[in-house]
């Protein structure tokens, strides 16, 4: 199956499964400050869908305006990264 756009789908099965680990947390933290199971599962239902909401938006911004660790700098023709290659082992090709 291809996907539109596979950067938008990789951002939200990230947040799906970051926010499982995250309610879990919440739960437990409520769980231990609250004492009640019950106030516990609902604060960490409660925030699941607002963090989640949170959480996408902020990937979606890094991912558009953030260039910070993802730039490749395409300056060197494949001659020059062959030939640094030969001359230094430990540069690698994108």
């Amino acid at each position: 199956m291809k996907f539109k756009n596979p950067d938008k789908i990789r951002h939200i099965l990230k947040t799906i499964s970051w926010r499982i680990v995250g309610t879990m947390d919440t739960m437990v933290v409520s769980y231990i400050i609250t004492g009640s199971i019950k106030i516990g599962m609902a604060i960490g239902g409660f925030e699941v869908f607002t963090k989640m909401i949170l959480y996408y938006f902020h990937e979606r911004i890094w991912f558009k305006y953030v260039k910070f660790g993802r730039e490749i700098h395409v300056n060197q023709t494949s001659e020059t990264k062959t030939n640094q290659q030969e001359s230094d082992p430990s540069v690698e090709e994108f």
